[in-house]
Protein backbone atom coordinates (compact mmCIF):
# COMPACT_ATOMS: atom_id res chain seq x y z
CA UNK A 1 0.00 0.00 0.00
CA UNK A 2 3.00 2.13 0.66
CA UNK A 3 3.87 2.06 -3.17
CA UNK A 4 0.60 2.26 -4.43
CA UNK A 5 -0.21 5.90 -1.76
CA UNK A 6 3.37 7.29 -3.51
CA UNK A 7 2.08 7.19 -7.19
CA UNK A 8 0.85 10.42 -8.06
CA UNK A 9 -2.75 10.56 -9.37
CA UNK A 10 -1.55 11.53 -12.83
CA UNK A 11 0.61 8.10 -13.15
CA UNK A 12 -2.09 6.38 -11.37
CA UNK A 13 -4.26 6.61 -14.81
CA UNK A 14 -1.23 6.65 -17.29
CA UNK A 15 -1.10 3.82 -19.74
CA UNK A 16 2.19 2.43 -19.61
CA UNK A 17 4.29 2.72 -23.10
CA UNK A 18 4.75 -0.80 -23.94
CA UNK A 19 0.78 -1.22 -23.41
CA UNK A 20 -0.93 -2.83 -20.48
CA UNK A 21 -2.73 -1.72 -17.46
CA UNK A 22 -2.55 1.41 -15.47
CA UNK A 23 -1.91 1.32 -11.88
CA UNK A 24 -5.44 2.68 -11.28
CA UNK A 25 -6.77 -0.39 -13.23
CA UNK A 26 -5.04 -2.93 -11.80
CA UNK A 27 -5.96 -1.96 -8.31
CA UNK A 28 -9.40 -1.77 -10.05
CA UNK A 29 -8.23 -5.90 -10.51
CA UNK A 30 -7.26 -6.29 -7.44
CA UNK A 31 -10.50 -4.81 -5.68
CA UNK A 32 -12.63 -7.08 -7.85
CA UNK A 33 -10.54 -10.59 -7.11
CA UNK A 34 -10.23 -8.99 -3.04
CA UNK A 35 -13.67 -8.11 -3.28
CA UNK A 36 -14.65 -11.71 -4.81
CA UNK A 37 -12.52 -13.45 -2.46
CA UNK A 38 -14.34 -11.36 1.00
CA UNK A 39 -17.23 -13.08 -0.53
CA UNK A 40 -16.12 -16.27 -1.05
CA UNK A 41 -14.82 -16.64 2.62
CA UNK A 42 -18.10 -15.14 3.89
CA UNK A 43 -20.33 -17.35 1.94
CA UNK A 44 -22.10 -21.05 3.24
CA UNK A 45 -19.49 -23.70 3.17
CA UNK A 46 -20.26 -26.79 1.92
CA UNK A 47 -17.65 -29.80 3.13
CA UNK A 48 -16.22 -31.59 0.40
CA UNK A 49 -15.73 -35.69 0.64
CA UNK A 50 -12.22 -35.42 -0.20
CA UNK A 51 -8.75 -34.34 1.68
CA UNK A 52 -9.00 -30.39 1.90
CA UNK A 53 -5.22 -30.25 1.37
CA UNK A 54 -5.43 -32.41 -2.16
CA UNK A 55 -4.65 -29.69 -4.07
CA UNK A 56 -2.68 -27.41 -2.40
CA UNK A 57 0.54 -28.08 -3.70
CA UNK A 58 -0.88 -27.14 -7.70
CA UNK A 59 -2.14 -24.37 -6.26
CA UNK A 60 0.46 -23.27 -4.59
CA UNK A 61 2.62 -23.78 -7.48
CA UNK A 62 0.36 -21.74 -9.65
CA UNK A 63 -0.15 -18.72 -7.72
CA UNK A 64 3.30 -18.71 -7.07
CA UNK A 65 5.01 -18.83 -10.37
CA UNK A 66 6.34 -14.88 -11.50
CA UNK A 67 7.25 -16.46 -14.83
CA UNK A 68 4.22 -16.90 -16.17
CA UNK A 69 1.43 -13.92 -16.64
CA UNK A 70 -2.04 -15.11 -16.05
CA UNK A 71 -5.00 -13.70 -18.19
CA UNK A 72 -7.81 -11.96 -16.09
CA UNK A 73 -11.30 -12.96 -17.27
CA UNK A 74 -15.10 -11.70 -17.50
CA UNK A 75 -15.51 -9.76 -14.01
CA UNK A 76 -12.51 -9.40 -12.71
CA UNK A 77 -11.18 -6.91 -15.72
CA UNK A 78 -10.81 -3.15 -15.15
CA UNK A 79 -12.57 -0.66 -17.20
CA UNK A 80 -10.85 1.66 -19.34
CA UNK A 81 -12.36 4.81 -17.43
CA UNK A 82 -10.09 6.97 -15.18
CA UNK A 83 -9.83 6.42 -11.54
CA UNK A 84 -9.82 8.12 -7.92
CA UNK A 85 -6.66 6.94 -6.26
CA UNK A 86 -7.81 7.84 -3.04
CA UNK A 87 -10.86 6.20 -3.73
CA UNK A 88 -9.82 3.09 -5.12
CA UNK A 89 -7.01 2.92 -2.25
CA UNK A 90 -9.69 3.18 0.64
CA UNK A 91 -11.72 0.50 -0.87
CA UNK A 92 -8.70 -2.19 -1.36
CA UNK A 93 -8.04 -1.03 2.57
CA UNK A 94 -11.15 -1.61 3.75
CA UNK A 95 -11.11 -5.03 1.82
CA UNK A 96 -8.39 -6.10 2.71
CA UNK A 97 -9.25 -5.04 6.78
CA UNK A 98 -12.19 -7.18 6.01
CA UNK A 99 -10.37 -10.28 4.71
CA UNK A 100 -8.10 -9.98 7.85
CA UNK A 101 -11.42 -10.30 9.97
CA UNK A 102 -12.41 -13.42 8.68
CA UNK A 103 -9.21 -15.00 8.11
CA UNK A 104 -9.33 -14.93 12.03
CA UNK A 105 -12.47 -16.38 12.34
CA UNK A 106 -13.58 -18.93 9.31
CA UNK A 107 -12.21 -22.40 10.11
CA UNK A 108 -9.55 -22.86 6.54
CA UNK A 109 -9.66 -26.15 6.77
CA UNK A 110 -13.55 -26.01 5.66
CA UNK A 111 -12.89 -23.71 3.17
CA UNK A 112 -9.92 -25.69 1.48
CA UNK A 113 -12.60 -27.47 -0.71
CA UNK A 114 -14.53 -23.98 -2.09
CA UNK A 115 -11.06 -22.61 -2.59
CA UNK A 116 -10.05 -25.36 -5.04
CA UNK A 117 -12.99 -26.16 -6.71
CA UNK A 118 -13.57 -22.02 -7.28
CA UNK A 119 -10.65 -20.51 -7.71
CA UNK A 120 -8.61 -22.76 -9.86
CA UNK A 121 -9.50 -25.55 -12.83
CA UNK A 122 -6.88 -27.92 -11.38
Amino acid sequence: MNILSSVSQEKFNKKPEEGGWTVGMTVEHLIKVEYGTLKLFSGPVEKSGRNPKQKIEKIQERLLNFDTAMTAYGPIIPDEKPKDKSKALGKIQDIRQKLTGLIEIVDLEEMLPVLNTRFLDI
